[in-house]
């Protein structure tokens, strides 16, 4: 097995699609008609997959760098930005969703920050230990329009991430019409749709946003700090709160779905985005981290279990063991009705 999709609200399964190939693989994001995958490869690096949501038939296929980048929601553009090392040095181009054909391509050492409808965020001269830009280059974060590629605003901050390890999280984060990124020992937000700087705060690290609300950790520390999108003012720290496995934060429908490990029975608690309360406590429904919101629900995964949580009062909608046969699920992304979810055909560790 290698990809399978689940109805989102009920469980049942839509579709699966098996390959013979031995690979570790990633569900990375979907659009309403495609979702792009990641495949392992022997010899190093990865594909960049398109299949259809509608059956897991496969549309295109790309390879692309070890450090391909992608970062945001496919919906509302349609080419999506890949690192890919094709010709040469890798550089990111942007590929056409339905078709797989190149649409434009930027230079080597370009780094992809975010993407937000008919906006990619990308960077030059980016520096830190989790950066695979060229530090050497000219200091800019760029917007520029997704179905083209053609330069909308320029801001010459350098981004530089000092956050010294790499989680599944992203080193940017969108909310709110604001990108959020890494200046050193700062976050500094940016206006999406002119580039004009609104603030800069204390250092966020690999932050996430939703709901006007940007989530991370407070600079090489424990624990999770919480700013406003459109201020940058801090609205609430917690040092109890445990992110999923690989780092990541779930968040959406105002709260942060989270683990709470402090008491001596495991729950899922929801965190309200701004205030920092608790909204909600259910006993963990399934073993599992919550991965990410969808709509009004939240998704938690491991490895071989998979349960689906209301983001407003933790209700359990349902939950499956192993649904493909397959104890090595890997990850998941969902649209508005479906879930997808992505089965290593490795063990873990090899």
């Amino acid at each position: 097995m290698a990809f399978g999709a689940l109805d989102l609200h009920s469980g049942s399964i839509a579709w699966r699609v098996c390959s013979a190939a031995k690979s570790y693989r990633a569900a990375v994001g979907a659009s309403e008609d495609v979702l792009v995958v990641w495949e392992s490869k022997e010899r190093g690096g990865v594909d960049t997959v398109a299949l259809s949501t509608t059956d897991g038939r496969e549309l295109w296929r790309r390879s692309t760098a070890p450090s391909s980048s992608f970062a945001g929601d496919l919906a509302g553009g349609s080419a999506v930005p890949v690192l890919t090392d094709e010709e040469g040095d890798p550089f990111v181009i942007g590929i056409e969703l339905a078709s797989g054909a190149e649409a434009w391509r930027l230079a080597p050492g370009t780094l992809v920050l975010a993407v937000d409808n008919g906006v990619v965020v990308v960077a030059t001269g980016a520096q830190g230990s989790m950066v695979g830009g060229d530090p050497s280059a000219t200091p800019a974060v760029q917007g520029i329009d997704r179905a083209t590629g053609a330069v909308v605003w320029t801001t010459s901050l350098r981004v530089d991430d000092q956050s010294g390890v790499g989680v599944q999280r992203g080193l940017a984060a969108v909310t709110d019409g604001v990108l959020a990124v890494p200046t050193g020992a700062a976050v500094t937000g940016i206006d999406l749709a002119s580039g004009d700087v609104l603030w800069t705060s204390d250092q966020l690290d690999h932050p996430t946003g939703a709901d006007g609300v940007f989530v991370g950790t407070p600079g090489n520390q424990r624990g999770l700090r919480a700013i406003d999108a459109r201020r940058g003012a801090t609205l609430w720290e917690s040092d109890t709160v445990a992110v999923s496995y690989g780092d990541l934060l779930a968040v959406g429908g105002g709260v942060l779905v989270a683990q709470d490990n402090t008491t001596t029975s495991q729950s899922t608690v929801g965190i309200d985005l701004r205030s920092g309360d608790e909204r909600w406590r259910t006993p963990v429904a399934v073993h599992g981290d919550p991965q990410l919101t969808a709509g009004d629900l939240a998704v938690l995964l491991w490895e071989g279990t998979l349960g689906v949580i209301a983001t407003d009062d933790g209700t359990v909608a349902w939950t499956g063991t192993e649904p493909f046969n397959s104890s090595f699920m890997s990850g998941a992304t969902a649209n508005s009705a479906t879930l997808f979810v992505s089965i290593n055909s490795l063990p873990w560790g090899d």
